[in-house]
């Protein structure tokens, strides 16, 4: 006999009519049901289980529309690609700006526009800034907007054309693809440079600094190269680690020419062994990349990354979370200073500097060449670079704070429109720029410092350096002086000793009135060998001199013994600037 339904059972419970044993018999059947009801959840849940280990699911990619990606792998191996190169390339936190959803053409309209406005303010603030209101906001304004839309273009410029109508509409799994790469690009190269970092700095801070336990914020050298200042308790925005070693920011206006910046391009761009053997890794990111010269964006990233690397901070982010160096801030702050005075020779031979140590087949970073590309520069463009980073519009506090100094006498330059684009850097130079020390062999070690392939039909030498576009063979001598020229009527023939050209091919050139003696001042001083009219080639020569005192040299495995001369140097020559006294 089966039981009752629920609701005669409960229709019986709640009757008057009902005796004891109908009573006993309705709380039965609702037991009875109720088990069966017990036993049958049971036994959906036991039908419903998952069987085995159950397995993680990666998170959907949240497309447009919930509809199936329309970019395959190929499309995303290739649009990460491009999102890493642009950390380096273009700007440091790239992916955090909202470049995407940008149209190129209203993109490089305004881009036009606001460098006409800016190039206009600028000019206005050069006359009279006390009579512009609110002029300081006004420009940051300006700037802030200038250097997104200016990373727009870099992303236009950097990724396939066929990707460009997904850029404009802001594609959702295009951009997460290209800022995920970013992000992951920029926190593993300053982890793997953290490992580095003795050998980046080396010659410059001790190796105990990079130690376990080591207190940077105690260390005194350290303190000095990130220029902080212990009274305003803040650090430099182009403190001395940015310049040559002992340099310093009041010796001339060298920005950016530091070995340093150098090797952490090399270790993210070649690998890091290329820091200690000279050697490119198989797959660089270079080569993945397709990069064959420096951006301004990249020098930027090295200057970044070289001053976190000797700071406290232990998370690399923005603003630092100990120092509180607004290092975003200061990245387009160095891209700003490069890009407006692209059209000077010193910026020119800065970025050659960089290109001709890091992109020649033969390099060796333990010896860099940075005294064979100064030359006597213009002093109204040293002047100009000078005004972009010396004291008074060099502030940590540039982005926080409103304040001016409006009796400031600081150069302003507008930025030109497109100075981020690969086609406007200086190519890669065809001759060697580095003093290689670290080699084994001999033969090696006394080319360091060597001579000029020259034509037979040349005439004069220059020893002052090279401009960035003009081939080694073709150098002139421009003569500064007729004081300086008459000290070469003794001899008939002047070489002058550049770093990295091959010694073997190089002749001794006739030259009657020796031209100007300005001479290149490489790593370890000036170099310069007289020789009386010998032919043949020349060895190893070095030579030592003293202000106001005495030029010396000597040559050594010459196919022909050249005639040593002794030269007299004019007193009060400024050795350094390679300029006459006044």
């Amino acid at each position: 006999m089966s039981a009752p339904p629920v609701l005669s059972a409960a229709e019986n419970l709640n009757s008057s009519n009902f005796s004891s044993e109908e009573l006993v018999e309705a709380m039965k059947n609702l037991q009875l049901q109720n088990q069966a009801l017990l036993q049958e959840n049971r036994t959906l849940k036991a039908t419903h289980m998952p069987q085995g280990k159950a397995k993680a699911v990666a998170p959907e990619q949240v497309t447009d529309d919930d509809d199936e990606s329309i970019l395959n792998a190929k499309d995303v191996k290739r649009l990460q690609r491009d999102g890493r190169s642009l950390v380096i390339f273009c700007y440091l936190w790239w992916d955090k700006l909202p470049v995407f959803g940008f149209d190129r053409t209203q993109c490089q309209e305004e881009l036009d526009l606001l460098c006409a406005k800016l190039a206009e303010w600028y000019a206005l603030l050069k006359e009279a800034q006390a009579a512009i209101d609110n002029f300081t906001v006004k420009k940051r304004q300006a700037e802030s907007r200038l250097d997104l839309l200016r990373v727009v273009e870099a992303l236009y410029q950097e990724v396939p054309e066929k990707y460009h109508d997904l850029i404009k509409s802001d594609y959702t799994h295009l951009t997460m693809v290209m800022k995920d790469a970013a992000s992951s690009l920029r926190s593993t190269s300053v982890f793997n440079m953290k490992k580095s970092a003795n050998i980046i700095f080396e010659g410059i801070v001790p190796i105990t600094a990079f130690t376990n336990g080591h207190d940077q914020s105690t260390d005194q050298l350290c303190l000095t190269l990130l220029g902080y200042d212990s009274i305003r308790q803040r650090y430099a925005q182009c403190p001395e680690l940015l310049f040559p070693p002992g340099q310093g920011r009041k010796q001339g206006p060298a920005l950016f020419w530091s070995p340093t910046l150098v090797k952490v391009l090399s270790h993210v761009l070649l690998g890091p062994s290329s820091l200690t053997t000279g050697k490119k890794t198989r797959s660089t990111n270079a080569v993945l990349w397709e990069k064959t010269v420096i951006t301004p964006g990249a020098i930027a990233y090295a200057a970044v990354i070289a001053r976190y690397l000797l700071s406290r901070d232990n998370t690399f982010a923005e603003i630092g979370e100990s120092t509180k160096i607004p290092y975003a801030a200061n990245c387009q702050f160095y891209i700003r200073t490069i890009e407006a005075t692209l059209s000077l020779s010193l910026t020119k031979r800065t970025l050659e500097f960089f290109n001709k140590n890091l992109f020649l087949p033969k390099r060796n970073m333990r010896g860099l060449a940075i005294a064979s590309l100064q030359e006597a520069s213009d002093e109204e463009e040293e002047a100009i670079v000078r005004g972009l980073y010396e004291t008074k519009v060099d502030r940590e506090t540039e982005v926080a704070s409103l304040e001016e100094d409006t009796t400031a006498n600081t150069t302003f330059l507008a930025p030109q429109l497109t100075l981020r684009a690969p086609t406007v850097t200086v190519g890669a130079s065809l001759t060697s720029n580095y003093v290689d020390i670290g080699s084994d062999n001999d033969d090696d070690n006394n080319n360091n410092i060597s001579d000029i392939d020259k034509d037979e039909d040349e005439d004069e030498i220059t020893a002052n350096g090279t401009p960035p576009n003009t081939p080694m063979e073709s150098i002139t001598v421009t003569a500064e002086t007729a004081r300086l020229q008459e000290l070469a009527t003794r001899t008939k023939t002047v070489t002058f000793m550049l770093p990295g050209i091959d010694t073997q091919a190089a002749e001794p050139v006739e030259n009657e009135a020796a031209g100007s003696m300005a001479v290149q001042e490489a790593l370890n001083g000036g170099h310069m060998v007289i020789h009386n009219g010998t032919q043949g080639s020349m060895g190893t020569c070095g030579g030592t001199r003293g202000r106001g005192g005495k030029w010396g040299s000597k040559c050594q495995g010459g196919k022909k013994k050249a005639t040593e001369s002794v030269q007299s140097a004019p007193r009060g020559w400024n050795l350094r600037s390679q300029a006459p006294p006044m």
